[in-house]
């Protein structure tokens, strides 16, 4: 199994504070069933933002802990990527913050707004032969109002990674809400931990998974979490399940709704 989305990395952004963590964080992940998992460090413009080289090192450090350790688990590099337009000639002029040095690279949204150069932005990083893959969109409640654009977006080849948290009621029900509304209409393709310590967001997915085989098909749930991640390594193209007549997610509706007497 693989875990996309994690902060497993120390000392460079607001997730593993320690080598001592970051180690933890990994015994964790492998006692709880995962066997790959994707180091994606915070990538901010005039914030958080580590070295690719950094990023490397730290990864190739804690794989040789691991394997002297005998735990049964492979890393790979990458970077969660804030949509910073000042970002963008970095990104397409070198491999940096790609996960697993493929051609796939973890895109995030700000939190409370869609950029007014977020088509273009996604746009020229296809020019430059990266896929993006956006993460948690289930949290993104001006994505989730806008369905037209998830299926712009979805047809131009972005692919979604939907956090483990989200499945299991973590981030509260709306977040849950939103996050099997984008299972039912097949639009996650990858789940990730997106852990950032061993208290809260932790690297243990065992209640997610399980929570995903009840919410797709057994070919569905194959794919988020063995097929389409090891596309990812292997570099290889990945199949997108076309979305068709998106409407707004229910919890978005029921906002609408209620914004009219208020």
């Amino acid at each position: 199994m693989y875990d996309l989305h994690s902060h497993i990395v120390w000392e460079v952004d607001d997730g593993s504070q320690s080598l001592d963590m970051s180690k933890k964080m990994l015994h964790t992940a492998v006692q709880t069933g995962t066997k790959n998992i994707f180091a994606t460090s915070h990538i901010i413009e005039h914030g958080t933002r580590p070295s690719w080289e950094l990023m490397q090192e730290r990864c190739a450090h804690l794989q040789q802990w691991a394997q002297d350790k005998n735990l049964d688990i492979t890393i790979y590099p990458g970077g969660e990527v804030y949509m910073n337009w000042e970002l963008l000639e970095h990104l397409t002029s070198t491999e940096d913050y790609r996960l697993a040095h493929s051609r796939y690279m973890l895109v995030e949204l700000p939190m409370r707004e869609i950029p007014m150069y977020a088509d273009e932005f996604l746009y020229e990083l296809r020019v430059a032969g990266i896929t993006p893959i956006l993460a948690h969109p289930e949290r993104y409640r001006m994505l989730l109002a806008s369905p037209d654009r998830i299926t712009k977006w979805r047809k131009e080849g972005l692919l979604l990674q939907s956090n483990a948290g989200s499945l299991t009621g973590f981030y509260g029900k709306t977040v849950q809400q939103n996050a099997h509304w984008l299972l039912e209409h097949d639009l996650v393709d990858f789940i990730g931990s997106d852990a950032h310590s061993t208290e809260g967001r932790t690297t243990d997915m065992a209640a997610a998974r399980e929570a995903l085989a009840k919410l797709v098909t057994p070919e569905r749930y194959e794919a988020i979490t063995l097929h389409n991640p090891k596309a990812i390594v292997n570099n290889e193209e990945i199949a997108i399940p076309m979305p068709a007549n998106l409407e707004k997610t229910p919890s978005v509706k029921k906002k609408s709704f209620w914004r009219k007497f208020f």
